[in-house]
């Protein structure tokens, strides 16, 4: 098992479905719920505006912004995949028939071809290469319906601000 995975299993037995466990684990709560909270709007206000929409979690980790999305959008289907199994288990357990998560790595999106409606990835890339980046990318540009909608929220290369690309 390579470190970063043995981090995110570490940090998925230790802090579960919390902020801190997919979040800043060294910030106050209040900051990560701030963060959660800025996130979430903004994958609210771009949700797409139709009836049963296809929704791609990628770096899930328990469903943090899977769950409030699902809650809000009940007609939504949501599929995650993230690194830690321990994750994974917290994210089926949570969204229930609702959503639907799978352990995997980013490079290589275990769906079909035009399968979704609307793709995030929050706060991810920056664990990944630049040529992990490309690959993944590449990914959901295959995944992603002709008339679908990407939402990516990440910091930048000082990690002062964050960059949010639609």
């Amino acid at each position: 098992m390579n470190k970063l995975k043995t981090e995110w299993e570490k940090r998925s037995k230790d802090l579960g479905d919390t902020y801190e466990g997919v979040m800043f684990a060294s910030f106050p709560k209040a900051i990560n719920e701030m963060l959660h909270q800025w996130e979430l709007q903004i994958l609210l206000d771009n949700f797409p505006k139709k009836k049963q929409v296809k929704v791609l979690d990628l770096g899930c980790g328990y469903g943090r912004l899977s769950i409030p999305l699902a809650q809000k959008h009940k007609d939504a289907k949501v599929y995650g995949i993230d690194i830690s199994s321990g994750y994974i288990k917290l994210f089926n357990k949570l969204l229930g028939k609702r959503g639907e998560g799978k352990v995997g790595d980013l490079k290589t999106i275990p769906y079909a071809d035009n399968t979704f409606d609307y793709v995030f990835c929050v706060t991810v890339l920056m664990y990944m290469s630049d040529a992990q980046i490309e690959k993944l990318f590449a990914e959901i540009k295959r995944v992603l319906k002709k008339e679908g909608k990407v939402v990516i929220i990440e910091n930048n290369a000082t990690g002062s601000n964050y960059i949010t690309g639609f």
